[in-house]
């Protein structure tokens, strides 16, 4: 097989191929048969028009025939012969067949742009001091509790104050019986209930049975059609719940896999300190390797930056697409996001391409032990029943590809940051912002020395006098 290869750009080959008769000589015969098997020829039988006739008359589709079944192994064989980093589906240009001779055909190909590796190493950058305070540990500790929440219904006893009812209400004048309100309610027992009678009723009678009493509304009653009147009430009392909290003491903690409560804030701070650090350690990371790729502006494979944006647009879109049915409003709400999210899918693709070229210099490597170790630990916060859904030792190759160069990435960003000078604060360094320069026309005038303002002020007293003489002496 000769290969000739042309640099289109610095993310663009072509690739032409010229291969001898042996190697697509079994697609020849094969397309050549079926053919005519499926055809019909005046004068012969189906499937018993001779080859040369049959070649004669459907060259271009046999031509097709054996490009279909070819190119696909020869591009392949070609990318890995010439070490070709593609990306992406090759575009096929165009191809042609000499019978008993030979196969060509050229195709163009995106690739991994080269570019030279610029100065990574020793960057300043601060990081911040992680603290976590007494509120923050019982915040969390908080939210836990609310998590734990039960709610609990009451039947063998009236509601109380801080619970929850649910009845249905009717209203209606005691005078012509006609019907003010009749609603189904669900309503919170404290002060703010608005109806002060119905509240002492239902705190008086059980979930399940009926209550009619008769109220005389004054002014403030919460039904504005029945104030000044006579009313009669009738309830109908459903349920009655209450939440119930596990309360924040030792004997919880031990819940919660700690010796005490004092144990347990010490392992919550520890976890929020771990979290904080993770996060912050990020940060940093995101810094740094943005601040490296601001350096460069190597062309970018169109098929990557698409790719990605894709992903991006499913992650974010998703969810919002799937309750849009006109499919103008979709196709003009993903357009516009591809518009406004161009450039981040495009920095995104640049930083991994740069992680890459870091890793591949320093020789980082995940191992197949470290990918099953991943896989493991992700299994670990699973619920019990369905930890054995993913097998660490029988992975899906391509799973096990994405976590593999997942890994990697940490691991690259690990020595970026490893390599880098940190300051450690306890507040972020404002960055600069540039203040426009100012037009030379609009400088302020500068300040005029003060012996030149006395000059200038004698200099005028001076001439207003002369022009009082002159008035005077006219007037006279």
């Amino acid at each position: 097989m000769e290969t000739k290869i042309t640099q289109k750009s610095p993310a663009l080959v072509q690739v032409e191929i010229q291969t001898g008769w042996d190697t697509v000589e079994q697609h020849y015969k094969k397309a050549v048969k079926e053919i005519a098997s499926m055809v019909s020829i005046p004068g012969f039988r189906k499937g018993k028009a001779p080859a040369a006739l049959i070649v004669k008359r459907y060259k271009q589709e046999i031509t097709s025939s054996v490009a279909r079944e070819s190119i696909p192994k020869l591009v392949a064989d070609a990318v890995k012969e010439n070490h070709i980093q593609a990306v992406g589906e090759p575009q096929i240009l165009n191809f042609s067949l000499k019978a008993k001779d030979s196969f060509s055909f050229e195709f163009m190909q995106e690739v991994k742009p080269e570019f030279e590796l610029k100065e990574w190493k020793g960057m300043e950058v601060e990081s911040l001091n992680i603290h976590i305070t007494d509120e923050q540990v019982d915040e969390n500790l908080d939210s836990l509790i609310d998590s734990l929440t039960e709610t609990l219904e009451i039947k063998d006893r009236p509601a109380e104050e801080g619970e929850t009812v649910e009845f249905k209400m009717t209203v209606m004048l005691e005078e012509n019986k006609d019907t003010l309100f009749d609603e189904h309610l669900t309503l919170f027992l404290d002060e703010r209930f608005p109806y002060p009678s119905v509240k002492e009723a239902i705190m008086s009678n059980n979930a399940g049975e009926d209550v009619e009493l008769v109220i005389d509304a004054d002014e403030d009653f919460e039904i504005e059609a029945a104030r000044g009147q006579k009313v009669k009430v009738f309830l109908e009392l459903m349920h009655v719940t209450k939440e119930v909290q596990p309360e924040l003491n030792d004997e919880w903690a031990k819940t919660q896999e700690a010796e005490s409560l004092a144990d347990l804030k010490n392992k919550t701070r520890e976890k929020l300190e771990k979290s904080a650090k993770q996060m912050e350690t990020e940060r940093v990371n995101m810094e740094l390797l943005n601040r490296i790729s601001d350096t460069y502006d190597f062309e970018l494979p169109y098929s990557i930056v698409f790719e990605t944006i894709q992903q991006m647009a499913s992650n974010q879109l998703g969810h919002v697409l799937s309750y849009i049915e006109d499919e103008k409003q979709k196709k003009a709400l993903i357009d516009n996001f591809f518009r406004t999210h161009a450039a981040e899918a495009e920095k995104l693709v640049r930083n991994q391409l740069i992680l890459e070229k870091i890793a591949d210099e320093e020789k980082l490597e995940v191992t197949n032990e470290e990918v099953k170790a991943k896989v493991s630990e992700v299994m670990d916060l699973f619920p019990q029943e369905q930890k054995g859904m993913i097998d660490p030792e029988n992975l899906d190759e391509e799973l096990a590809e994405r976590i593999r160069v997942d890994l990697l990435m940490q691991k690259t960003k690990g020595l970026i940051y490893d390599a880098s000078k940190i300051t450690w604060v306890d507040e972020l360094t404002k960055p600069e912002v540039e203040q426009p320069e100012e037009d030379e026309e609009k400088k302020p005038e500068e300040d005029v020395d003060s012996k030149e303002v006395e000059e200038a002020s004698a200099t005028e007293s001076s001439e207003q006098e002369k022009d009082e003489e002159t008035e005077n002496t006219e007037e006279a």
